[in-house]
């Protein structure tokens, strides 16, 4: 939505202004029609088309005056006062010919735009009460002169901003059974209102919670993304279909989930789960339960982190991995060092997370650690995560 160039009315305003000057110093000589005519009530009266309007979402308004036809400033009243958001950015009426000083005249246009609002913005959520400052031109005479103008300003009106409501769909709660280590697609989704400067989370859950997978920073008309294929249009997310090859992920279920973080603007919203089962043909395998353990906690730069997982069976053959996560204030994990190997002897692994050789990637803080088993032979052992423990890095 573009606004309209103030310079339309420079020029209006500077032919106005030669007109007037030129009658004042009798170089035009005005008609009995034009000698009588005197400034008009230009006094607009404001319809707006509705009282109450989403984030984002732009409202028309529709002024009644007399005259030919109208322009001016949008005012809105902060702390009993009136400041100009806008100048000379609405026209309403439509230029009639002969003299229309007592015509009844409407026009209608956009608030965002007069107020130099773009598509991509919107007016923050609350109460606003605005005013327009008019002017208006009274006649047109055979001339193409205008004569009288009168100035005004309408009764306030008030707009209450609401957030956005965020929906979501292409998803629906349901359960993909495939064997292990079997690709599987996810479905594509659509995500309407998710707010122009907000973040859209894809997330997964192994079982200890809930992880992110992909970041989507919607800002205007583009968004990036840490992978992905998502695009953003006309306050609309959509993500393809995404076929997904678990090789190497240590899990028998895993669930899938949209998440949008509300805002002022937006509500926020949270899609159906889908659950992936790594369960068919292992019927007859054998449940694995591991349990990790921080032995002893890092020093960074100078003391290895040392960290293990136990396994209810010890027999169960396949790989332990290691992995920090780091956890957010809004609840969810996101991947700090994942760690693939040892293999478990006798239904025990231990890895040490050497703090000299990866300081830079283990500065002091907080992670939580999780141990995965993958098994070798899903069809005798299935696999297995565990609960997330605290892991220090000092």
């Amino acid at each position: 939505m573009q606004a309209t160039s103030p310079r339309r009315w420079l020029k209006a305003a500077i032919g106005l202004t030669a007109t007037v000057a030129l009658c004042a110093s009798g170089a035009l000589t005005a008609t009995n029609a034009q000698a009588a005519s005197t400034p008009i009530d230009g006094t607009p009266t404001v319809a707006v088309s509705a009282s109450q309007v989403a984030a984002y979402q732009d409202l028309s308004v529709t002024v009644n005056f007399r005259g030919c036809y109208t322009y001016g400033d949008v005012e809105e009243q902060i702390n009993g006062v009136w400041d100009t958001v806008n100048s000379g950015y609405y026209r309403a009426g439509a230029i009639a010919s002969g003299d229309c000083a007592t015509d009844q005249n409407s026009g209608t246009f956009s608030l965002y735009e007069a107020m130099g609002i773009y598509s991509s913005n919107s007016l923050a959520p609350g109460t606003h009460t605005y005013r327009l400052h008019a002017k208006t031109w009274s006649e047109k005479h055979t001339d193409g002169t205008y004569w009288s103008i009168s100035e005004a300003y309408s009764q306030p009106f008030t707009i209450t901003v609401v957030p956005a409501q965020t929906t979501i769909s292409g998803w629906t709660a349901k359960t993909i059974t495939v064997k292990p280590g079997g690709a599987y697609t996810l479905p594509g989704i659509v995500i309407t209102n998710p707010g122009t400067d907000n973040v859209v989370y894809s997330e997964y859950n192994y079982g200890f919670g809930w992880i992110c997978a992909n970041r989507h920073y919607v800002d205007g008309s583009y968004t990036t993304q840490d992978c992905g294929q998502a695009t953003y249009s006309n306050d609309t997310l959509t993500q393809a279909a995404v076929k997904d090859d678990p090789k190497g992920k240590w899990a028998q279920t895993i669930q899938y989930r949209y998440r949008v973080a509300g805002s002022q603007y937006v509500t926020g919203a949270v899609s159906p789960i889908i659950t992936v089962k790594f369960t068919k043909g292992v019927k007859k395998a054998k449940s694995v339960k591991v349990t990790a353990k921080v032995s002893k906690n890092a020093v960074e730069g100078k003391t290895a982190g040392t960290v293990k997982a136990t396994l209810s069976n010890k027999k169960a053959t396949g790989v332990v991995g290691f992995t920090l996560y780091a956890k957010y204030a809004n609840g969810y994990y996101e991947v700090y060092s994942p760690m693939t190997g040892p293999k478990p002897k006798k239904g025990k692994a231990t890895y040490k997370y050497t703090a000299t050789k990866n300081a830079a990637l283990f500065p002091a803080g907080t992670y939580y650690l999780v141990a995965a088993f993958q098994s070798t032979s899903p069809t005798k052992y299935k696999w297995a995560v565990s609960k997330a423990v605290k892991f220090t890095v000092k």
